[in-house]
């Protein structure tokens, strides 16, 4: 699926338990979206997709990346380019070149 079918946004931190979105891919220090699991889940019939939870995924110093222009051709590069959700519903997924694909 695209990323830009999960409402991504680039968000940086403003204060201690708050952030705000940007536009700037170099000041972001995470991405917010809806969660692509329960996203691709929901679509097909078991609910709307408008229940579908969001994830953040934080930006580590060091540990990996956004590599891109903006959300259509975005990749989070890493040693192994894996999210995992630990929580919920547990989804494995890369995002490469825009694309989300899952583990």
């Amino acid at each position: 699926m695209k990323l830009t079918d999960l409402d991504p946004h680039f968000i940086k931190r403003s204060a201690q338990f708050e952030y705000d979105y940007t536009d700037d891919i170099k000041k972001a220090e995470g991405l917010s979206m809806k969660c692509p699991a329960c996203h691709w889940a929901f679509a097909r019939g078991r609910g709307g997709v408008d229940n579908v939870h969001s994830i953040t995924l934080w930006r580590p110093s060091g540990a990996w990346d956004f590599v891109g222009h903006d959300y259509r051709d975005l990749s989070a590069m890493s040693g192994r380019i894996v999210c995992e959700i630990t929580t919920g519903c547990r989804s494995r997924f890369h995002i490469k070149a825009g694309r989300v694909d899952f583990c």
